[in-house]
């Protein structure tokens, strides 16, 4: 990558974890769909396994004392088995329709949850949400904003939501690295020169903090359903 490059993904990526440490998601779309207007972003997915793991830890570690336990053994449960379906097809697939049908239900997913009145799942719809949610982790690690739509109003408040989000992109974050490695399919030593993303990665996630503790709830659930149709809009032109 030229210098002119380098600067400008890490001026993306900065930018993504700060919007992901404030909302809880979208980290990794928001970097991506920036680098996508001047680079083919594909071989940069496995990039994504170092920042997705960096954000995570990071936004956990401070927001821990809100962590809920029993909501993320929900989300795990359900999403780990295709969690891995994605993980293994990751060399084999490319589901091109399906992230344009995905895209579709984040738009519209995120529209209606502006207005909870006319948006509301049962429990059936949660558990396909986080199906797909899981399996699209596996795959890119870009799952979170299914996940979210699946458990939005399961949580007491924001930070809740921000740590037990943050506690599920770990797990599974750590999860696709291990498959990685099993299966051969990347060599870790190819993310050495990037070696100053996770530093930078603390810095966003705890300026995003900041402004995260000081919004009120409102704002926050409707950066979410926003950060979720960008996310949509991101999937339909990926």
């Amino acid at each position: 990558m030229s210098s002119e490059i380098m600067i400008l993904l890490g001026a993306s990526i900065f930018l993504g974890y700060f919007f992901e440490s404030v909302f809880g998601i979208a980290g990794t779309i928001i970097w991506l769909s920036v680098m996508s207007f001047f680079v083919d972003i594909k071989p940069l997915i496995f990039l994504g396994f170092l920042t997705g793991l960096s954000a995570a830890f990071s936004i956990f570690l401070s927001g821990r004392k809100d962590f809920s336990f029993l909501k993320w053994k929900k989300m795990v449960l359900f999403a780990f088995p295709t969690a891995l379906l994605g993980a293994f097809m990751i060399d084999s697939f490319s589901p091109d329709i399906l992230l344009k049908v995905f895209g579709v239900f984040l738009v519209g997913a995120g529209f209606f949850s502006l207005f909870p009145r006319l948006f509301h799942l049962n429990i059936w719809g949660e558990r396909f949400f986080l199906l797909l949610g899981g399996w699209i982790q596996g795959l890119f690690g870009t799952g979170g904003p299914l996940v979210v739509v699946a458990m939005k109003r399961n949580f007491l408040h924001k930070s809740e939501m921000r740590a037990t989000l943050a506690a599920f992109f770990l797990f599974f974050q750590a999860l696709r690295g291990g498959q990685y490695y099993v299966q051969g399919s990347f060599d870790f030593f190819l993310l050495l020169p990037f070696w100053w993303i996770p530093p930078l990665i603390f810095i966003a996630v705890f300026l995003g903090l900041r402004v995260h503790i000081s919004i009120s709830e409102e704002i926050f659930q409707k950066g979410v359903s926003l950060l979720i149709i960008f996310s949509g809009i991101f999937f339909l032109l990926f």
